[in-house]
């Protein structure tokens, strides 16, 4: 609450001003101007700035500020709406509406995404309902369902990164219909188990292994001897990992008592970390650090090329390093098995972003005499555990361009209790598609060897140093 001090004459007139926060948008009231701030972001997508903490109203030569709207009783108090962005407030909203876009929104438009007719429908879907209460009641319409437990990002991060990387998310509503369907396709894959077909007999142990009963299903798992496939093939490798996971997954189930936390290191350790380290020893394809474990990649890869400093250490909940000991997997577990705080998952999201960008800088930095159509084929692994999913990412390059290319690839719930065992089937489905592509991986990086160290020759021209412009004067 504000006093506004007008002299007339020889007179002064004093006006009692109480300042309120109330949406313009959708006339939604609010108690403070950090809650408006946050309801125009995440209700509107409107991203004003914050009021720099410490700051606040002080008393002026015209004006007197006082926190209680009893103060003045006996006075006339006009009621105006503040702003969420500064100390400014006006008596009609309209104005206040005004205000916002054309200093606050306009000043911020670096955190404001373009607007497409899609988004203008999306708006126009939000409602919110002011019961008699003073309480709001929010509807959405169908366009607001989406996927649970996957990798986040905002849309002013997606705009911002947009020249940099496309991220195929499918909350992206940014990418094009090329990328979209690219998704869809993704996504029907797994839900036919595409690449697990192919693997027809740990298929048909998998089917035969759920349907066992909990006090069986370990001497079951062992007395298949599966002496028809070799044990040097990837099916091979496949079905043993396989077994050495449900055998866990047996041994967890017979807990007698389940502990009921949230703790992210407890549910990594205990349900995520046995599944990939299975898949390493079975294949040799990985080998894991766990917990903590520093990326060297980020630290060359992000290194300030004016005084060739290095950015501060970064540390991941997991990295996999492949048969050349390169890193190759970047893993991070954003929530305990319970709850998922979405600021975490965004901030996991945008560094699985960063750390498998560097490690592609990284291939790139050692090829740099190779062709860039085979650089295009190097792909890095991210994988992020939110709650009860575990989300397959892989980063490459852009296939028509030099961006970078981050997308999803597989996701999959952990199965915790023995009645959730059949979830295991897209685990492995994750599983199988990750072995498929570490093992083409293995013959792209010798056809890179081959090329960079000149036993193929490659033209000039195609090379990934002229093809990213390495070393060039870009003022030449």
């Amino acid at each position: 609450m504000c006093v506004d001090v007008w002299e007339i004459g020889d007179r002064i007139v004093f006006f009692f001003v109480h300042v309120r926060y109330c949406c313009s948008y959708c006339q939604r009231p609010l108690t403070d101007s950090t809650r408006l701030r946050n309801h125009l972001s995440k209700i509107h997508n409107i991203h004003v700035p914050s009021i720099s903490r410490g700051k606040r109203r002080f008393d002026a030569l015209s004006i007197t500020y006082v926190n209680k709207l009893g103060y003045g009783q006996n006075q006339d108090i006009n009621e105006e709406y503040g702003c969420p962005a500064c100390f400014s407030h006006f008596p009609e909203i309209s104005s206040l509406h005004s205000h916002i876009q054309e200093v606050h929104v306009k000043q911020n438009n670096e955190h404001v995404s373009d607007q497409s007719e899609e988004d203008d429908n999306t708006n126009a879907t939000l409602v919110s309902i002011t019961t008699d209460s003073g309480k709001s009641i929010d509807f959405s319409a169908t366009h607001n369902i989406y996927e649970h437990h996957l990798p986040k990002l905002p849309r002013y991060c997606l705009k911002l990164l947009e020249p940099i990387v496309t991220v195929a998310l499918p909350s992206n509503k940014r990418l094009n219909k090329k990328m979209r369907d690219e998704i869809t396709k993704e996504n029907r894959k797994q839900r036919e188990l595409h690449t697990l077909q192919s693997f027809t007999n740990v298929k048909a142990f998998l089917l035969a292994a759920l349907e066992q009963s909990i006090g069986t299903l370990p001497r079951w798992i062992w007395t298949q001897t599966n002496e028809d496939i070799a044990n040097i093939s990837h099916e091979y490798q496949l079905l043993q990992t396989s077994k050495f996971i449900l055998t866990t997954f047996a041994d967890n189930c017979t807990q007698k008592k389940q502990q009921k936390t949230n703790s992210e290191r407890t549910y990594w350790i205990r349900h995520i970390v046995h599944i990939f380290q299975s898949f390493a020893n079975q294949t040799g394809y990985l080998q894991f650090n766990w917990c903590e474990s520093q990326t060297k990649q980020h630290a060359l890869a992000e290194i300030n090329l004016n005084n060739w400093i290095k950015p501060t250490s970064r540390f991941c909940d997991g990295l996999g390093f492949d048969w050349l000991d390169k890193e190759r997997l970047s893993m991070e577990g954003s929530s305990g098995q319970h709850e998922e705080k979405i600021d975490h998952t965004i901030s996991d999201t945008a560094k699985q972003i960063s750390n498998t960008i560097s490690t592609l800088k990284g291939f790139t930095m050692a090829n740099m005499d190779a062709s860039f159509e085979t650089l295009r084929q190097v792909k890095i692994f991210g994988l992020q555990a939110i709650e009860r999913t575990i989300t397959l990412t892989e980063t490459s390059y852009d296939e028509e361009s030099t961006k970078y290319l981050y997308k999803v690839i597989r996701t999959a719930r952990i199965p915790i209790e023995y009645e959730e065992r059949y979830d295991w089937l897209r685990v492995f489905e994750l599983l199988a598609y990750l072995l498929v592509e570490l093992k083409e991986q293995v013959h792209i990086h010798e056809t890179l060897n081959k090329e960079q160290t000149s036993i193929s020759i490659v033209h000039q021209e195609e090379t990934v140093r002229i093809k990213l412009g390495i070393g060039l004067d870009e003022s030449a």
